[in-house]
């Protein structure tokens, strides 16, 4: 059996992209296999969104849903469809909070929570009581 060492990943996402939602889950899949080791950076890709967060109705869930539907279009066989579209978008100040604070032995753990309180719960990653 070839042993091959763990591939270094060092991906950024934001709590409250769908893509980034996508990126997590193979991620993890990846650090669970022993492929690799992942460095995960939590961002904040639109900062201006306000504390409340901004309601996701027309325009604005057009397109959330588009992201939806391109994220959907890249899952492979085997890849679960968990996401829903959230009933607004976050201002995920205190999710990346949250994230930096925790351990690093438990980041993973909280990253998974985060995402799936917001893209399957329809929680948002705004309040850290979410995680």
């Amino acid at each position: 059996m070839t042993v091959h060492p763990r591939l270094p990943l060092i991906i950024y996402g934001d709590f409250n992209c769908p893509f980034s939602a996508l990126a997590s889950a193979r991620a993890r899949h990846l650090e669970r296999e022993g492929l690799a080791e992942v460095d995960w950076r939590s961002v904040k890709h639109v900062p201006d969104i306000p504390a409340g967060g901004h309601p996701v109705v027309g325009t604005r869930r057009d397109e959330l849903q588009r992201g939806l539907d391109q994220v959907r279009s890249l899952l492979t066989g085997g890849e679960p469809d968990r996401l829903t579209l959230p009933i607004r978008l976050a201002n995920t100040r205190l999710a990346v909070l949250a994230y930096a604070n925790a351990p690093r032995t438990e980041r993973q753990e909280v990253r998974e929570r985060l995402f799936d309180a917001y893209w399957t719960k329809g929680r948002g990653p705004d309040r850290p009581d979410n995680a």
